[in-house]
Order: structure tokens, then C-alpha cells, then sequence
């Protein structure tokens, strides 16, 4: 399974049919950071929305719990999305303790364990993810 792949059996998952979604989202240029986030998920476009991020990986979950990590200063709860065949090798304590929700990923997505709210979101950064969000559907007010 390739990394575009996870992304799409997230996004049309059952877990977040309820929820808009984008990929590869900004985490915001006014920071000097090019980073992406794989998918964006959020209920509304207003800034009171709970806006998730998912970073997909094949293998590298160590990689991918710190980007993962890293979204949460842009985010209000991170994922990581990975195979079913890898999420047995991962260490289920860092998810726990950094409060990064894990999900399984085969021809289903099923959620592991759960996110915490993050402790360290930016308004700014979350506010740029959301404008970003309004624009790609364009939005009047972005």
C-alpha cells in the first residue's frame, strides 16, 4: 500500500463521513515552515471548529508520530494513519503519552487509540489552516 493510498482509504472512511476534508495542507508560510499536513478534517469552516490533522506513512511511524506531534502547535488533535501490517511494531506508550491518536488502516480504517486536545495550538497557525481550507472551496469571507 502506498502513502497516497492510506490518504484516500482515510478520506473515505466511515470514522469521519460527517467531517470536511483536504489534503496536503499548508501549516502555514507566515512561519517560514513548507511542511504539509496530509489531511485536514473539520466539521465547519469557523475558527470555534475542532480541526483534526492525519499524517499518512507506509512504514516510518517514528517519523510519522513527529510530524504528527508537530501539527498539533496548527491543530487541535493529530493521527497518525498506518497499515494494519505495521501498527503492531509501533510503540503504543509515545501515542499515549504525546496524545496522538493512531489509526489502522487496511481496507477499513479502524481507530486505535484515541487523540488528546492539544496542549500547544497556535491560534495563528490554526486560523491558517482553516483560511486555507476556505479558499481551496472558496470561500467569501477567506
Amino acid at each position: 500500500m502506498r502513502e497516497g493510498q492510506l490518504v484516500d482509504v482515510v478520506q473515505r472512511s466511515d470514522l469521519f463521513q460527517d467531517l470536511l476534508k483536504f489534503t496536503e495542507v499548508p501549516v502555514g508560510n507566515w512561519s517560514g515552515s513548507t511542511m504539509r499536513i496530509d489531511i485536514i478534517l473539520l466539521k465547519s469552516l469557523d475558527i470555534e471548529s475542532r480541526v483534526f490533522a492525519v499524517e499518512a506513512k507506509v512504514s516510518d511511524w517514528r517519523t510519522a508520530l513527529k510530524q504528527a506531534f508537530r501539527n498539533l502547535f496548527a491543530v487541535d488533535m493529530s493521527y497518525v494513519a498506518l497499515p494494519e501490517t505495521c501498527t503492531t511494531r509501533v510503540d503504543s506508550r509515545l501515542f499515549k503519552e504525546t496524545g496522538i491518536g493512531l489509526l489502522e488502516v487496511d481496507g477499513d480504517v479502524k481507530c486505535l487509540i484515541e487523540p488528546i486536545p492539544s496542549r500547544y495550538t497556535i491560534p495563528e497557525k490554526k486560523e491558517f489552516v482553516i483560511g486555507t481550507c476556505k479558499k481551496r472551496l472558496g470561500a467569501q469571507d477567506a
